[in-house]
């Protein structure tokens, strides 16, 4: 790169030198004149040196006081031209900020808009065939299972209801009974708790059963049992030629015996009880 030639400013001492210098060239020139081949020339006064020396200080100052004002004029529309660029940027940005901010908010909005209503038509599509095909004539749908139209409570007519409350039977609408259903006529609801008639009484089936089909009997453990059995202690065992016994006891045959020890079972053909052991007769 080539260096860049530097400036300066001449001080008012310079200056002055200066024109001291151009005042005694300006009179040996005239004296050079003078003594020519030529012939002399008028020797210049006192007042046209003061002159040549005063035009001269004029014209330095005029170029000085030019390139001063030259100067700071270009330094003032530079300035100004680098703010007027600056501002005009800043709007500029500002604006194209807001629009597009503002541009990208309402499409944003639109977009949202326009995902949740499609969100919401694709739901209630998706609601309305949970189920599937179904024949809407007969049949509803609630909650994702298909059931059968039901008649009133007279069995007339046919009708959509609520699964969670009711029930259908032969087109008879029931309430249900501590949240079961039941098989009427068979069964019966009474305070909550659905009920069988054995014979000429109600009972509870979580809790009896009907035994012979004549008399309500409680479960033994959670079992029904017959009329050649009983229950003993949640436990059902075979009666003894009709007999119940109690189970330290067992059945052999049609006779009933103790258990060794109340334990243990034996042949009484070939084993004999000692305590509560059985040993092995000889034979």
């Amino acid at each position: 790169m080539r260096a860049r030639p530097s400036t300066y400013r001449l001080n008012n001492d310079t200056k002055v030198n200066i024109r001291q210098k151009k005042y005694i060239l300006g009179v040996a020139f005239f004296l050079l004149l003078s003594c020519s081949e030529k012939g002399p020339f008028d020797y210049p006064s006192q007042r046209d040196l003061e002159e040549m020396a005063a035009m001269s200080s004029s014209n330095e100052g005029g170029s000085s006081s030019s390139a001063e004002a030259s100067s700071s004029s270009s330094e003032e529309v530079s300035s100004s031209s680098t703010e007027e660029q600056s501002s005009s940027s800043e709007e500029t940005s500002s604006s194209s900020n807001e629009g597009g901010s503002s541009s990208s908010t309402e499409e944003q909005s639109s977009s949202s808009v326009e995902a949740s209503s499609s969100s919401s038509e694709g739901g209630s599509s998706s609601s309305l065939s949970d189920c599937g095909n179904y024949n809407e004539e007969n049949e509803f749908c609630h909650n994702s299972q298909t059931y059968d139209k039901c008649g009133d409570k007279d069995g007339i007519g046919k009708s959509q209801y609520d699964p969670i409350y009711y029930f259908c039977r032969n087109n008879y609408l029931f309430a249900k009974c501590g949240g079961k259903e039941y098989n009427p006529p068979d069964e019966v609801c009474n305070g909550g708790v659905v009920g069988k008639l054995c014979g000429s009484t109600w009972f509870n089936p979580e809790t009896h059963f009907c035994l012979s089909g004549t008399t309500p009997t409680p479960l033994c453990g959670e079992e029904e049992y017959t009329g050649s059995q009983f229950c003993r202690s949640g436990v059902v065992y075979n009666k003894c030629n009709g007999n119940e016994y109690e189970p330290t006891h067992f059945c052999s045959g049609n006779t009933i015996l103790a258990k060794c020890g109340g334990a243990v079972e034996y042949n009484p053909g070939t084993e004999q009880c000692c305590g509560s052991h059985k040993y092995t007769l000889a034979v």
